[in-house]
């Protein structure tokens, strides 16, 4: 033990690292009811969603692979300079989707459509050109969801491992 550490006597407990949760949207949703999703407020998400950070710390998660979502990506930063307590975030970032298939804005109200933060993505350049992106909203953890491939064609899937 280094000089001046102080040691615990954990001889009668269980230790345990700490968990990750490897699939998790932090978008402030309390339900899966439609109406969750597009009626409050980009605000009164974020809030929501702050606080679920810190339940997931007290519950002992210490990394959280965030799916989609600008939420995700401010989180991280308000959890990095201490505004907001919670595990280390994982943020995919925003995802994409391609034209016609459920991720496409276009299908719904232009307010929600917003909401939705997706990126169109039509094609093996496209999708390559979005994934080298280097803003926090894409390239973010170099990572990136992909909402509804219709067509995952060997030249795709190539695309996504170079």
């Amino acid at each position: 033990m280094p000089d001046g550490a102080e040691g615990i006597d954990a001889s009668q407990m269980t230790v345990m690292l700490g968990l990750i949760d490897a699939h998790v949207h932090f978008n402030g949703s309390r339900n899966h009811i439609f109406a969750e999703r597009i009626m409050p407020t980009f605000g009164l998400r974020l809030l929501r969603a702050a606080e679920d950070t810190y339940d997931a710390l007290k519950a002992r998660f210490t990394t959280m692979h965030c799916m989609h979502g600008a939420q995700a990506l401010d989180l991280k930063k308000g959890i990095a300079e201490s505004t907001v307590k919670g595990p280390r975030i994982k943020a995919a970032g925003h995802a994409l989707s391609q034209t016609f298939v459920h991720g496409d804005p276009h299908y719904f109200d232009i307010e929600y459509g917003k909401m939705l933060e997706l990126i169109i993505a039509d094609g093996v350049d496209e999708c390559r050109e979005q994934m080298l992106r280097k803003d926090d909203y894409l390239g973010h953890e170099g990572a990136l969801v992909v909402v509804n491939m219709v067509k995952v064609s060997e030249e795709i899937k190539e695309a996504f491992n170079t």
